[in-house]
């Protein structure tokens, strides 16, 4: 898309001059003098209007001043929003004030008419284009908004959730705004904030934005992303999760920015970005659309350049515009910016057919390598404390959260000249799937955790590692002739028995409580191995313990702790040609008092040191169950009686009481 309207039109506000007011204010708030120490307070919708009248009508930009809020408000829905601020360069006062939300919500904005001068919560936040950017003037922190922007625009509009310009400093606010605007002029829209000069820092859109370009309209520019219109800024570990639409040919569409440009002195960022919104955008010709933005330049000058850093696109795109891309893309006449892209990854669901096409630095990867680790491993690559793993695909670390640890699991061929390895890197609690290898003239037969074959694996389907681990591919040439064939050509219909294979059965016998095993399997082909994992709970004492298994029901029992495997806790019985028993035992968990029930309609009953002792006034029928429905005791009683059973928790059935008992 051609935007040099925009870029013109830029240029052409930046050298008018802008009147700064920064005078003092007599307005009274909720309370607050506006210092660091006593910032002014906002807690009702009255207040937030004196303070848009202060900064629109009295100039007050309130630079160096405080502001928080001191409670969610809602603001009347029907009722039409006058932005905070505007346009300094057509003589609105841009807000330079800080305004901490304290993670509170303003509900119910309501935006049906376009100001021109930028419209949202604020309509301009920070210096005007004619001044230098400053960390300090205007910072919009910690808030979240609400509500819709119901437009039929006619001219020039610039439109967000918190502003309509950012020329300041935007920093963990959220956007839940419904965007349906009609348009038959240039337009810019994001759910953050229609275009950014600024930083905008841990930033989220929730709403969709649906943009409608009138059919006698023409094409007039439309510029639309789910953080911002048009950025000339900064824009980090943002993600949007808004569905995005427009159906004009002269549309950009971007998942986090819809036109990425420079016109400042310094080049803008997009770092540490996600989308995951669906973008769509019907047009049978023309338009620019892709996962992260759409880049664009000014004509004929290549010394321009922008960065995208660290960013992944998980979101459909719907379009058959002339330009698509998974992470970023631009039309021919305006890509004439340099950009440096870097570590991106988008699903593979996508096809980009324009410039977002095999880039340096940007990749397509499989549904389940976001889902498992493979592109969050990626993302975490010297970009420490950002990412972490979701349900379907990276998301961003929480305050205090841990990093997702990442395990590599590879898959070796195993032969000489065969292919490269196969090397997953899988999150924690991930599953990845095993690969079906084929090597010619053999067939595989199983997996091993050394060349040899001698620790036989037996993984297929999906697996979940605990630890890093490579399985080695084994392999069994095919058999081409009949080696009995003395090629006499006799003895062709002779059938050759093969032997039958034998499979064994593995049975966990007695387990202590404290502890718990799990095996790999249930069932062993013979020759095969086994892994035995044995989880000890924290506060157990294994200072006597005994975890061993026998080869056989007559074989003798044998340490069990001496076949330690690969992975944590994991024990390997090898070369099995017998039924495999495996008992824990002798395990202590700390000693407790009595537990039970007393005097229930005269009936008592507890446990203590490995009894089970149970109190009848009358005659009653008892009965001890074990936690897998086993009865263990059944007779009838009067007064105390005590039962002998191992360590466990019990049901005891007196009549038609119940007690459950830990002994």
């Amino acid at each position: 898309m051609n935007t040099r309207i925009f870029t013109l039109l830029v240029a052409f506000l930046a050298t008018l001059s802008g009147a700064v007011w920064g005078q003092e204010t007599t307005t009274a708030f909720s309370g607050g003098s506006g210092t660091d120490a006593d910032p002014y307070q906002i807690s009702t919708e009255e207040d937030l209007k004196t303070l848009a009248t202060s900064v629109n009508d009295e100039k007050n930009d309130y630079k160096g001043k405080y502001f928080i809020l001191t409670q969610s408000i809602t603001l009347n829905e029907n009722e039409e929003w006058t932005p905070i601020g505007g346009n300094p360069l057509y003589g609105g006062t841009a807000f330079k004030g800080i305004f901490d939300g304290k993670g509170y919500t303003i509900s119910g904005l309501c935006i049906k008419e376009a100001t021109f001068t930028g419209d949202g919560l604020f309509g301009w936040i920070g210096n005007s284009t004619t001044e230098s950017f400053s960390e300090t003037a205007g910072i919009v922190k910690n808030l979240t908004v609400e509500g819709e922007v119901e437009m039929t625009i006619s001219t020039l509009a610039i439109t967000g959730g918190i502003c309509g310009y950012n020329y300041g400093t935007i920093q963990n606010c959220v956007s839940d705004i419904s965007f349906d605007i009609t348009y038959t002029q240039t337009v810019t829209v994001g759910g953050i904030c229609g275009t950014n000069g600024g930083i905008i820092q841990n930033c989220v859109n929730k709403g969709d934005i649906s943009l409608a370009c009138q059919a006698d309209a023409g094409y007039p520019a439309c510029m639309v992303g789910g953080i911002c219109g048009v950025s000339v800024g900064t824009i980090e570990k943002c993600y949007n999760e808004g569905d995005i639409s427009g159906n004009n040919q002269n549309t950009d569409i971007g998942g986090i920015c819809g036109s990425l440009q420079e016109t400042l002195d310094e080049p803008p960022h997009i770092n540490n970005c996600y989308n995951v919104g669906t973008l769509t955008l019907n047009s049978e010709t023309g338009g620019d659309i892709a996962g992260i933005c759409v880049v664009q330049g000014p004509e004929n000058d290549s010394s321009k350049e922008c960065f995208i850093t660290n960013c992944h696109n998980y979101g459909a795109i719907n379009s058959n515009a002339s330009s698509i891309g998974g992470i970023f893309c631009g039309s021919e006449d305006v890509f004439y910016i340099k950009v440096n892209v870097e570590n991106c990854y988008y699903i593979n669901t996508i096809t980009p057919d324009g410039t977002g096409e095999d880039v340096e630095g940007v990749e397509p990867k499989s549904a389940e390598d976001f889902a498992n680790g493979g592109v969050l491993a990626l993302l975490q690559k010297d970009n420490p404390g950002v990412w972490k793993q979701g349900d379907e695909y990276p998301i961003f670390l929480g305050k205090e959260e841990e990093e997702t640890t990442i395990y590599q699991v590879t898959f070796n061929y195993n032969y000489e000249g065969s292919p490269e390895a196969i090397t997953k890197n899988v999150a924690e609690g991930k599953s990845v799937t095993v690969p079906e290898l084929t090597r010619e003239g053999y067939t595989f037969t199983n997996w091993s955790t050394d060349e040899a074959g001698e620790n036989m694996a037996d993984i297929s389907g999906t697996i979940t590692p605990i630890a890093s681990i490579t399985y080695y591919a084994q392999w069994q040439a095919e058999q081409t002739e009949d080696p009995d064939d003395d090629n006499d050509n006799t003895g062709d219909d002779i059938h050759h028995p093969q032997r039958s294979i034998k499979y064994y059965n593995i049975y966990v016998d007695t387990i202590c409580p404290g502890l718990e095993v799990e095996t790999s399997k249930d069932v062993v082909q013979e020759g095969h191995q086994v892994s035995a994992y044995l989880t000890i709970q924290a506060e157990c004492d294994t200072t006597g313990m005994r975890f061993e298994y026998k080869r056989g029901l007559f074989g003798y029992w044998q340490d069990l702790k001496e076949l330690e495997g690969v992975q944590p806790g994991e024990y390997i019985i090898k070369n099995i040609y017998t039924d495999i028993y495996i008992r824990a035992l002798d395990a202590t968990l700390p000693e407790e008092e009595p537990t039970g029930l007393d005097d229930l309609e005269g009936i008592r009953a507890y446990a203590k040191e490995g009894s089970i002792y149970v109190y009848t006034p009358n005659r009653e029928e008892v009965m001890i169950i074990s936690m897998s429905s086993a009865i263990l005791k059944r007779e009838e009683q009067i007064g105390w009686q005590s039962y002998d059973v191992n360590r466990g928790i019990y049901i005891v059935r007196v009549g038609e009481k119940v007690f459950k008992l830990k002994n």
